[in-house]
């Protein structure tokens, strides 16, 4: 499965759960394919946010895509990222 089709499974609202830690282990593809929906559903005048939950914390790549395209509504544990606080 492709990021573009996991992006797709994906809904508004969904709870999304990334591994890894830090820029080395943190998702790359999966963000930005979500940013992507996201920004496409908006364009759509569609609601599309999700929650996301990870183990700690990722890249600010990986917060920063998803803070730009407004697609998250809650983030937790830690946020690298100063878009999302």
């Amino acid at each position: 499965m492709t990021a573009n089709e996991a992006a797709e499974i994906i809904q508004h609202n969904d709870m999304v759960a990334f591994s890894g830690f830090t820029p080395a282990g943190s998702p790359k593809a999966l963000p930005t394919a979500i940013a992507r929906r996201a920004n496409e559903q908006h364009e759509a005048k569609k609601p599309y946010q999700i929650r996301l939950l990870t183990g700690a914390s990722i890249s600010a790549a990986a917060d920063d895509v998803l803070s730009d395209a407004d697609a998250v509504s809650w983030r937790a544990p830690y946020q690298t990222s100063s878009g999302l606080r």
